[in-house]
């Protein structure tokens, strides 16, 4: 286990390896709330996942009895009800076998039509959308509704999200 805080922003960060998670992990005095959240899985394996992710993508586990892990990594997607109960997270990279996402934290997404985040305004909701995170929850029959964080306000003129998904979901009638 690895905390790392920067000093310019006075925020820490700790790391995680999947491989050797055991419960009562953090360091004691640790507030874990105010604290990034990110997990490595080395050797997870998964064809193509290098180039089907990019940092920032919406992403759920799973269940693949196959898999290294027992499971893949697949994009959220509001119309899969099976995706609902699931914790989200955020993908944020994939190098030489190790699979890094974020269960909470701070996320920056660039001004392109690329990014999963559609829409960014200071203070606002963001949600799990059907094509990634958007400040409007999903309003489609049958699909799911998950508020995912917030817009976080910052002077850098960054497009910065709070990200902090827990297991609290609604389906729309």
């Amino acid at each position: 286990m690895k905390i790392t805080i920067n000093p310019n922003v006075q925020q820490a960060t700790l790391a995680i390896s999947a491989v050797n998670i055991q419960p009562g992990a953090l360091p004691n005095g640790t507030i874990e709330s105010l604290m990034e959240l990110k997990y490595a899985f080395p050797n997870f394996i998964q064809p193509g996942i290098g180039d089907d992710f990019v940092k920032g993508d919406l992403v759920v586990f799973y269940e693949d009895a196959t898999a290294t892990y027992g499971c893949q990594l697949k994009h959220s997607d509001t119309s899969d009800l099976d995706y609902a109960p699931k914790m989200l997270m955020l993908f944020v990279g994939y190098v030489n076998g190790t699979l890094t996402v974020m269960h909470k934290g701070y996320m920056d997404y660039e001004d392109d039509e690329e990014s999963p985040l559609a829409n960014w305004t200071a203070g606002s909701t963001i949600y799990a959308s059907q094509t990634g995170i958007d400040t409007s929850p999903n309003d489609v029959s049958a699909n799911w509704v998950k508020s995912i964080g917030f817009c976080f306000p910052n002077v850098e003129n960054k497009r910065r999200i709070w990200f902090e998904s827990d297991s609290t979901y609604l389906i729309i009638g």
